[in-house]
């Protein structure tokens, strides 16, 4: 519900940044704001800052890492292991099938499509044709 409230009132970057990542990162603040903002819950004294101020904390966080996405030098670090085995496998390539990667890293067809996805949203390399004939570019 969170996110889906914060891409309507256009906080885009949530679909490059997991909200759900930066938060269980924090866990244990996260939870203890939440205790500090119902220790008086439905009393005169309530105060829920403690979690309002730790959301947008979280968010401000969110929308930074997502700004480090467009730097090209800080791109590298935001990925997965996984997924910068895949980026170094492909970036110097100039198209590319789904096979070719899966003969350059031994991952399952899943995974690199998992990753090969990410690396689209994230604007690094474009998908062309369609069925067998599927390609892609790297930016």
């Amino acid at each position: 519900l969170t996110i889906l409230l914060l891409l309507q009132g256009g906080y885009e970057f949530t679909k490059y940044v997991s909200h759900e990542k930066m938060i269980e990162n924090s866990r244990e603040e996260y939870y203890n704001t939440l205790r500090d903002s119902r220790k008086n819950w439905r009393n005169e004294d309530e105060d829920i800052c403690p979690w309002i101020i730790y959301f947008l904390k979280t968010v401000l966080k969110q929308a930074g890492e997502a700004l480090n996405l467009l730097d090209f030098d800080n791109f590298e670090e935001q990925l997965s292991e996984k997924q910068l085995e895949v980026w170094k496998s492909i970036r110097s390539l100039k198209s590319f099938s789904r096979k070719e990667v899966q003969e350059l890293t031994n991952m399952p067809l899943g995974t690199i499509n998992q990753i090969l996805i990410k690396l689209m949203s994230l604007g690094k390399i474009v998908k062309t044709g369609n069925g067998r004939a599927v390609r892609y570019i790297v930016k």
